[in-house]
């Protein structure tokens, strides 16, 4: 039986640097090395730079990082003492699933060649729990992988909170891309599998006009980072690597 997946988010002191990554990355590796034996699916996420200025996305700017791993309670305890000492950490148990598993091609522990965006959200106050889920899951993630360029898609299903002080999300999603420009252009973020300028538009409205019927646009992050596979997520390759 595989343990349950924690999602510890890193606040970092420090700003949005390549530095800020390779330190996340390498704290990580060290605890899987000394503490991590039994972990499984260790992930690392990290704001490394300035997402652009001018986006239909209202990108944070402030340095983050995420590591998601599958382990012991104990173990997870460990990781948050190796994070601690570059900010404030926030956990979270979740459920995952993945509609699109991206196929990795970078040696373990490399960053992935193209973005990840990562997005924290609630659910819009009006809806209960399970109205939220039918339309996250059964109108906005088929919404999402028809508009969007997307290499991999995983969905996580906040399910508690480690931590009394961490803020109360619904869910944590990441979309991953090939390339920098799948996100940083309009038309190819929102254009379809061709990259439609005619439909570009038309697809940022639907998406808009929905993510405002079941989230709490007034609370949402959206993150854009790089991403690292340090243990066996889906699609993992076998070799060495930290970038």
């Amino acid at each position: 039986m595989r343990a349950t997946k924690t999602i510890l988010i890193l606040r970092a002191r420090a700003a949005a640097t390549p530095e800020l990554g390779r330190e996340v990355a390498r704290r990580t590796s060290g605890w899987l090395e000394s503490e991590g034996a039994a972990a499984s699916e260790v992930v690392v996420h990290a704001a490394e730079a300035a997402p652009p200025r001018v986006s239909l996305v209202p990108f944070r700017r402030e340095g983050l990082a995420m590591v998601s791993a599958r382990a012991e309670a104990d173990a997870i305890g460990a990781l948050r003492g190796h994070l601690a000492p570059l900010g404030g950490v926030e956990g979270y148990q979740v459920e995952e699933s993945v509609p699109r598993a991206r196929t990795c091609s970078e040696p373990t522990g490399a960053i992935a060649p193209g973005p990840a965006l990562v997005t924290l959200f609630r659910k819009h106050p009006r809806l209960d729990r399970d109205a939220f889920l039918r339309e996250w899951h059964g109108l906005h993630t088929p919404l999402a992988l028809a508009v969007h360029p997307l290499a991999g898609y995983v969905r996580n299903v906040v399910e508690g909170v480690l931590d009394e002080g961490s803020p109360a999300w619904d869910g944590i999603v990441v979309e991953t891309f090939a390339a920098p420009e799948d996100v940083r252009s309009m038309v190819r973020f929102f254009g379809g599998p061709t990259g439609s300028a005619l439909r570009a538009l038309p697809n940022a409205i639907r998406v808009g006009r929905h993510a405002a019927h079941f989230l709490d646009l007034r609370t949402i992050e959206n993150h854009l980072m790089t991403e690292r596979v340090l243990r066996g997520a889906t699609g993992a390759p076998r070799g060495r690597g930290l970038g």
